[in-house]
């Protein structure tokens, strides 16, 4: 993966004010979802899984029954956010979109 450039908190506050479900939180884009169940919270971490290895950018994942939970930051330059953390929030943002519908 080719180096990643830091995003400033002006980059990263204009990308949260565009994307509601998204907050920025101890130098990490984060947020939380409640599914319909426990299968669909599986299926949408599967989906992410799949995106997440195509970009090669692995995010924190938690699940507890139809909750998930996700942080994202590039370890690479010292856990702060980078254009990869975003483009995989928008991502993800996509897969819950499709799955709500």
């Amino acid at each position: 993966m080719s180096e990643q450039k830091t995003l400033t908190k002006d980059e990263i506050d204009s990308f949260v004010s565009q994307h509601s479900d998204w907050a920025f939180e101890s130098d990490r884009l984060v947020t939380n979802y409640s599914l319909k169940d426990f299968d669909e919270a599986i299926e949408v971490m599967n989906k992410v899984v799949e995106v997440a290895r195509k970009i090669d950018h692995h995010p924190l994942m938690t699940n507890v029954y139809n909750r998930l939970s996700f942080s994202l930051c590039t370890h690479s330059v010292g856990d702060k956010v980078t254009e990869l953390d975003v483009k995989l929030a928008k991502l993800i943002s996509e897969i819950i979109t499709e799955i709500e519908k």
